[in-house]
């Protein structure tokens, strides 16, 4: 029989990192005000560097080179959204230990779950590898090899900064969090500039990619990383991963429509097709950049601080779905109005104001369905936030199969899938109580 018994244990401080405030009650760190512009810039910057790596290899090489490139990005950056899913449980996990008085005795250490991550990702990235003729189906077979190295390489890389960034964002350790994620960013961009100066080959462009994921290794060897990854879970090891596993699968699902997308696409269509569409897989990616980068870098501080909260689950929902429809309609209509010149003048390809505007208001759509998503997790409601991500996923599939041009196809999916998947969400969330979540939670 499951022992419920608690004892009380001592968790390491990171105390020398600001800006964070303490509540007194709970010793719980909350991101102030000027930590989260901070968040955000930092954001803003990841998104301007994927923008200006997007635009390069679109004018840089020929346009299928240019199209394996943003696949590889989208199947890239889809295996690294994977691991998201055991970032939110790292970074919901200490947090419900810091706002407890005590923790199971069979809880761990995040360095150990954090290990037991990366390597479980390599492990399953390398099995999985042969799939990715699918995923780059104008790549030749020679080059595959290299590519499947490099997402290996990129995937375990990512998996032991997602781990880490959710413990550093439950230890309130904003300037490390910040540190990580400014050098990833910066790294990826300087091999980019670097590929396109001595005119590298497009598989050292994937490279460029994944190496950038492993340079938190870095930051392993300062004193504040080292007590960030000593905290302890609030479970065991096999808990945290199979709760883990319930996100990745979630995370999985929202990353095949928030960054995988374009596969999806190119999986439903005909090769030819794909192989000239290299300024709609552009389009998809940088009309959701401006609310999906910045919601990526929030979730897990987002999951952290919705844990500390008591009030209605619906109630934060509305408030929030509120304020991300009204940024969802401005953003649509500056689309119309100007998309088309921009997109010209930044990409030299010509799309239409409608499409544009669909597109951004399918961005819309997604940031919903993924702060829903959050608040399930922040719940510990892992069945229902994956049943809404399964939802959004097989309603945006079932109208990719349908008979229509690739546009309409696009935005149908876009728009239509994770509006099912948040109507689930708020389903679930609407039946919730304000019980504490430990005797309300799906495991």
């Amino acid at each position: 029989m499951r022992s419920d018994r608690r004892t009380t244990m001592t968790v390491p401080s990171v105390g020398d990192d600001v800006p964070v405030t303490r509540s007194e009650e709970n010793q719980k760190p909350t991101i102030t005000r000027s930590g989260g512009i901070l968040v955000g810039v930092v954001s803003i910057f990841s998104a301007l560097t994927g923008f200006i790596a997007m635009t390069l290899s679109v004018r840089v090489l020929d346009e299928a080179d240019a199209s394996d490139f943003l696949l590889y990005w989208s199947a890239a950056f889809f295996c690294f959204g994977l691991t998201n899913g055991f970032n939110l449980e790292m970074a919901r996990s200490v947090t419900a230990t810091e706002t407890s008085s005590s923790i199971t005795p069979r809880a761990v250490r995040a360095r150990i779950a954090m290990g037991w991550v990366i390597v479980g990702a390599a492990v399953i990235a390398a099995a999985a590898s042969p799939t990715l003729r699918f995923a780059l189906p104008s790549m030749g077979s020679e080059e595959l090899p290299s590519v499947a190295v490099a997402l290996v390489v990129g995937i375990s890389g990512y998996a032991g900064q997602a781990t880490l960034l959710g413990a550093m964002v439950a230890a309130g350790a904003w300037r490390l969090y910040l540190a990580v994620l400014t050098l990833e960013s910066t790294v990826r961009l300087i091999l980019l500039l670097a590929a396109v100066y001595f005119r590298w080959p497009v598989e050292v462009w994937f490279f460029s990619i994944s190496l950038a994921e492993v340079v938190w290794v870095f930051f392993l060897f300062l004193p504040g990383t080292r007590a960030v990854i000593q905290q302890l879970l609030d479970e065991g090891l096999l808990v945290y991963v199979r709760r883990g596993l319930a996100g990745l699968l979630g995370q999985g699902a929202s990353a095949a429509l928030v960054v995988g997308f374009p596969v999806l696409l190119s999986i439903f269509s005909d090769p030819s097709v794909i192989a000239a569409s290299a300024g709609l897989i552009l389009a998809i990616s940088l009309t959701r950049a401006p609310l999906m980068v910045p919601l990526t870098a929030f979730q897990s501080i987002a999951v952290s601080y919705f844990t500390s909260r008591n009030d209605h689950p619906l109630i934060r929902a509305f408030r929030i779905l509120a304020v991300i429809l009204i940024i969802g309609v401005i953003g649509a209509i500056a689309a119309w109005l100007i998309g088309p010149w921009l997109f010209d003048l930044l990409a030299g390809q010509r799309l239409g104001g409608a499409l544009l505007a669909a597109l951004t208001f399918g961005a819309t759509t997604l940031a919903g369905v993924t702060l829903t998503g959050v608040l399930c997790q922040s719940q510990t409601a892992y069945r229902s936030y994956l049943a809404g991500w399964v939802t959004a996923v097989l309603i945006a599939i079932m109208f990719l199969a349908l008979p229509w041009s690739l546009e309409v196809r696009a935005v149908a999916a876009l728009i239509g899938g994770p509006l099912a998947g948040a109507t689930v969400h708020l389903v679930r969330l609407g039946m919730m109580s304000k019980t504490p979540k430990i005797l309300s939670s799906e495991e």
